[in-house]
């Protein structure tokens, strides 16, 4: 039985990526506002280039929900920055998915 259900899975995996592999590529203009927050992210990876490295000495003052909070928002950073890039065109809305990360060190 559990094979069957790893097939049937493998399968309707494999029909999804060839509806989106094989879609013919329409290139869509950018909006301002994505141009505009994504150089504003990418700028601000020049301060995290200081902050990651520092980021475990907030454990200093004992291993709380918000030193893991400022650890894994630091850390995280670069891959919410990566996903709001790869998606900039088919989900323009995506571009402030890096805000969390600020939010998360503000609470």
């Amino acid at each position: 039985m559990f094979p069957a259900v790893g097939v049937g899975i493998a399968l309707v995996a494999a029909a999804i990526m060839l509806t989106l592999e094989f879609r013919p590529g329409v290139r869509t203009p950018l909006h301002p506002y994505v141009i505009v927050w994504l150089v504003i992210w990418c700028l601000l990876l020049i301060p995290w280039c200081l902050f990651a490295g520092l980021a475990g000495m907030a454990f200093d003052g004992g291993y709380t929900a918000s030193a893991y909070a400022f650890a894994w928002s630091i850390w995280t950073y670069p891959i919410s920055l990566a996903i709001a890039f790869l998606c900039r065109r088919r989900f323009p809305a995506l571009v402030v998915l890096p805000l969390i990360h600020f939010i998360a060190v503000a609470f």
